[in-house]
């Protein structure tokens, strides 16, 4: 009657939730078990593109899908993708113009653009930010444009270009922001990076510089944004920004290239150092060595650094609040 007990109990407890969290990875999601809970977090993050964007009124309508600007009015209709924007001598110097056609020749830029930086709608107006990206994927021309949806028979405009270049690299983003009546981008100049802004009744782009070198930028909803820069001091600030006022809280310096992992909280980032690799709770300033991982994934409360990137070997599962170590994982 004893061993029934023991093995009724040795079975019972064998069937309670398990606290300590586990790692596996499982059909290309890393799958994270603690108790009873089950979070799976892919390899990839797959983010849907709209297959278009879409501005209307009245009979009239404004799209960017694969077409490129297509300006509709009843079964009138005129599409372009803007291939005489970055050969324009209204936009461009000579010298751009030759530089431009002898990359064209090379194979390594086309005229046709890429995709749109963002959209927005002002009044009756349509506005959409083309961007030409050259065959390694990294943008190199960015131009405003117009489509009046109160004409007859509405067309794209070109409007003109913004002091540098966004940050967007989907087909498709969002990085454009109606502020005070406005359009605005952040940007990253020739010899700075700020706020580039679109003023449509003056039909003025100006600039506000707010650093010397912008590493990367996550727009937060509440119109400011994470900001990760090179100073003037060749060190790295990162931390969050008013984009109206300037307004800064720092939250990390250091050396080496830098990245926040998202903008959910706590604010996690990744930092480069002559040692390796660090995980920061930019919140708390807890930090961690995650070697050369080279992927990370925040998940709520949970962290995942792994390596390779697509087809993982090994892979340690952290705490996100004390970034204490909570379970690895290494391929069979």
């Amino acid at each position: 009657m004893i061993v029934t007990v023991a093995a009724f109990a040795t079975t019972l407890l064998a069937q309670q939730p398990v606290d300590k969290p586990t790692l596996e990875l499982y059909q290309q999601r890393f799958v994270i078990r603690a108790g009873s809970e089950v979070v799976r977090v892919p390899l990839r993050e797959s983010v849907e593109l709209p297959p278009a964007v879409m501005f209307r009124r009245d009979d009239n309508y404004a799209v960017w899908d694969e077409r490129g600007a297509t300006a509709r009015s009843g079964s009138w209709s005129y599409s372009t993708r803007l291939a005489e924007f970055p050969t324009s001598s209204r936009f461009f110097r000579r010298e751009e113009v030759v530089e431009t056609l002898a990359l064209v020749k090379k194979g390594t830029r086309r005229l046709e653009a890429t995709g749109i930086s963002g959209a927005k709608r002002l009044g009756s107006k349509a506005f959409f930010l083309a961007r030409w990206d050259d065959s390694g994927g990294k943008p190199w021309q960015e131009g405003l444009i117009e489509v009046d949806l109160s004409d007859a028979k509405p067309k794209p405009r070109v409007l003109g270009r913004f002091e540098g270049f966004s940050v967007a690299r989907a087909i498709i983003d969002d990085k454009l922001s109606q502020v005070d009546g406005g359009l605005e981008v952040v940007t990253q100049g020739a010899k700075a990076w700020g706020v580039a802004r679109y003023n449509p009744k003056q039909n003025a782009f100006t600039f506000r510089a707010l650093g010397v070198k912008l590493q990367s930028y996550i727009p937060l909803t509440s119109g400011g944004g994470l900001y990760v820069e090179t100073t003037s001091f060749g060190t790295t600030a990162a931390g969050e920004i008013e984009l109206k006022t300037g307004k800064r809280r720092l939250l990390y310096q250091g050396r080496g290239l830098a990245r926040f992992v998202d903008a959910a909280l706590p604010r996690i980032l990744v930092g480069t150092t002559p040692i390796g690799r660090l995980l920061v709770n930019t919140g708390t300033g807890v930090e961690t060595a995650i070697g050369g991982a080279d992927e990370v994934r925040h998940n709520g409360r949970y962290v995942i650094a792994w390596s390779p990137a697509e087809s993982p070997k090994s892979a340690r599962l952290f705490d996100s609040e004390r970034l204490i170590e909570l379970a690895a994982w290494k391929s069979k």
